[in-house]
């Protein structure tokens, strides 16, 4: 597709090959790794920079940049040219969706989901119980016609979850609350496939949860933080980023990567290493 051919261009530098992935995927990556394009056999860099949330709109790429004091999202179009919405009274961008015809933003730091106007504007702001970082909410899916965001809790004050998470994770109803999915650790990026499957990244448990009409099923990662899903027909794709016990500054010994999980079986089918130590998103990229 143009999107692709357009990123394509824009490589920065060839990072390596891999084979047997049917699809075109995008991966994010923070501490200024920028975003991984994987096609025809060949993995490119194809931006820099801190990045987190990924999502395509009508031909658009748009991507969040990690500001704590401001939110960045860049728009990406087919013919090459890079654009962006600046806002200064949010921050700390975890995740980006088009949901009902508006761009949603969570705004980690402020506790908060909101609608962001094509001027950049805040149009509409739901804001969560508790100060600062409270719940940590992170990233957004539609679930049966509801917007869905993940958190690491419900609680009152900034970071109350850090030593508290464990089982304390959730998935809720982005405008009612309503809790879908709880008892998680640190979840990030819920997904719901076209058959109704609900999968989560339980991240510090370090699994890969798949809910197939109650039944819920785990895949394990051992030594790895996954965050970061999408899929094709035949697989599903997991980001898999390093402790971070790792030196930040020393990504080339990072063993961070995309996994590549059958759909139907869950069987880890391969790992496909980054010279990253964290991935935040991955995105399949339409074929069309």
């Amino acid at each position: 597709m143009a999107l692709v051919e357009a990123l394509a261009a824009k490589s920065v530098e060839r990072i390596g090959t891999y084979e047997n992935v049917p699809d075109v995927v995008l991966v994010s990556a923070q501490h200024d790794r920028g975003m991984y394009l994987f096609h025809d056999g060949v993995i490119d860099r194809v931006q820099r920079g801190s990045i987190t949330g990924l999502w395509v709109e009508e031909g658009r790429l748009l991507f969040a940049y990690v500001s704590h004091d401001h939110l960045r999202i860049g728009r990406f179009d087919e013919a090459g040219d890079t654009s962006f919405w600046v806002n200064t009274e949010v921050g700390d961008i975890h995740d980006i969706r088009y949901f009902d015809g508006k761009l949603f933003a969570v705004s980690t730091v402020t506790n908060e989901i909101c609608v962001v106007s094509e001027t950049g504007q805040l149009t509409e702001r739901r804001r969560f119980p508790g100060a600062g970082d409270a719940w940590h909410l992170n990233c957004l899916d539609s679930w049966n016609g509801k917007l869905v965001v993940s958190a690491f809790g419900e609680f009152d004050w900034h970071r109350q979850w850090k030593g508290n998470y464990k089982g304390q994770g959730l998935v809720v109803d982005a405008q009612t609350r309503e809790v879908l999915w709880r008892g998680l650790s640190q979840p990030h990026s819920p997904r719901m496939l076209p058959d109704g499957t609900k999968c989560i990244c339980d991240s510090q448990a370090q699994k890969l949860l798949v809910d197939r009409d109650g039944e819920i099923k785990s895949v394990e990662f051992p030594g790895k933080y996954p965050r970061g899903l999408s899929y094709g027909e035949q697989n599903l794709y997991v980001g898999l980023s390093q402790s971070r016990q790792v030196d930040m500054l020393k990504a080339e010994q990072a063993k961070a990567g995309l996994a590549v999980v059958d759909r139907q079986t869950l069987e880890v089918k391969q790992f496909i290493p980054l010279p990253v130590v964290e991935i935040y998103d991955v995105l399949v990229l339409p074929a069309k």
